[in-house]
């Protein structure tokens, strides 16, 4: 078990040398500087925003893709047939 001391977390060991004390600082401030950077990026609103609206709208392309490649064959046939209908009444309500 690491007591605090022992930890990097908890900084240098006790009796570390100007070196390990200065490179334990260098990693904190380190740490720290990423820990400012997503505290930041959380907190911009318009940021977050935009990154949820893009998502939005990317899942929307993928959808309607998906959608297109599986109604790709059964379109042009459905319309085919719609056409054949409309041509075959018109011909019928002529001949009545």
């Amino acid at each position: 078990m690491t007591t605090p001391a022992d930890s990097t977390e908890g900084g240098p060991p006790k009796g570390a040398s100007t070196e390990e004390i200065e490179a334990d600082i260098a990693r904190t401030r380190e740490r720290l500087g990423d820990t400012v950077d997503a505290l930041s990026e959380r907190l911009d609103v318009k940021a977050q925003a935009k990154k949820k609206a893009q998502q939005t709208k990317d899942r929307a392309k993928s959808k309607a893709q998906h959608i297109q490649d599986q109604a790709g064959p059964a379109l042009p046939i459905g319309a085919a047939v719609a056409v054949v209908l409309v041509v075959a009444l018109v011909i019928w309500r002529r001949q009545r």
